[in-house]
């Protein structure tokens, strides 16, 4: 699980994103909640990769699509432009405090947005925005922080 989380944190918000809009046109509450436990998530593996990454020294690193995700080298080179991800310790102390902020920007922000006609509209944006600062975070390349931003 450890070794996925460079993309998790980028893909959890997005597909949450995604079913969002479906989901909020069933229940406001059930979007909420299922929002929030996106944000929940991605906070407790940027929390939970902390110990490997400050006190064991480790840069986590994933390729995209690679046959084995873990190795930025280029080998079995089907398609010539991959998007690599990496979390060191400079970007696990900003993916940190982007998820925890987030998370606690949407909790304060449910009341209020409870009283708007759009609030599918805010949840799925809100969710896109997070996805987009977590993977501008954990770009391991110039291509890949183009990709984000």
């Amino acid at each position: 699980m450890i070794k996925h989380v460079p993309v998790l944190v980028v893909a959890v918000p997005l597909l949450v994103a995604f079913m969002i809009p479906m989901i909020g046109m069933l229940s406001s509450k059930l979007r909420t909640v299922l929002a929030a436990l996106a944000l929940v998530g991605i906070t407790t593996m940027a929390y939970c990769i902390a110990g490997d990454v400050l006190i064991g020294d480790k840069t986590l690193l994933y390729m995209v699509g690679a046959s084995n995700p873990e190795s930025f080298v280029m080998e079995g080179l089907t398609f010539p432009i991959r998007i690599g991800l990496k979390i060191d310790s400079f970007s696990l102390f900003f993916i940190i405090m982007a998820t925890t902020l987030s998370l606690i920007f949407y909790v304060f922000s449910i009341q209020y947005i409870e009283e708007n006609e759009r609030k599918n509209y805010f949840t799925v944006l809100f969710v896109c925005m997070v996805a987009g600062m977590m993977g501008l975070l954990v770009a391991g390349d110039l291509f890949t922080f183009f990709v984000f931003f």
